[in-house]
């Protein structure tokens, strides 16, 4: 029900409800700007889960919502289920992620700065992890 939510809902108290609870889901370990580690297995699995459940498209969207509440939480939540294996951070990659951290890293609140060069960076440690 809360994929569905997200994907399918404009209305932006929804939302804000909806993204916090889909960050306490992928977020539980998370305090403050996205961490670079890998997820252990069982975090790869529910992070697949909400892949295949089809809101990458809506969280990338989300990146550029007026709500700051909204956008936060979609920005957490992106970077942790993009700190997971190579193939659900090229499945971000493919869904535009990469133009949306880069108004983020245009941004004047440096929070969100930090939190988009985390990502990025949690990326290319993933991608040079798998060419080795």
């Amino acid at each position: 029900p809360l994929a569905y939510h997200l994907r399918s809902s404009d209305n932006e108290n929804l939302l804000v409800q909806v993204c916090a609870c889909f960050e306490q889901l992928v977020c539980s370990r998370c305090s403050g700007p996205v961490q670079t580690a890998s997820f252990p297995q069982d975090e790869d699995c529910k992070i697949e889960d909400l892949i295949n459940a089809g809101i990458v498209p809506k969280l990338v969207q989300l990146l550029s919502h007026s709500n700051e509440k909204i956008r936060w939480s979609s920005l957490q939540i992106v970077g942790e289920m993009m700190s997971g294996s190579l193939q659900s951070a090229l499945f971000f990659v493919s869904s535009g992620i990469l133009l949306e951290l880069r108004k983020f890293l245009q941004s004047s609140d440096p929070v969100m700065q930090a939190t988009a060069c985390c990502i990025i960076g949690n990326l290319l440690s993933l991608n040079s992890e798998a060419l080795r």
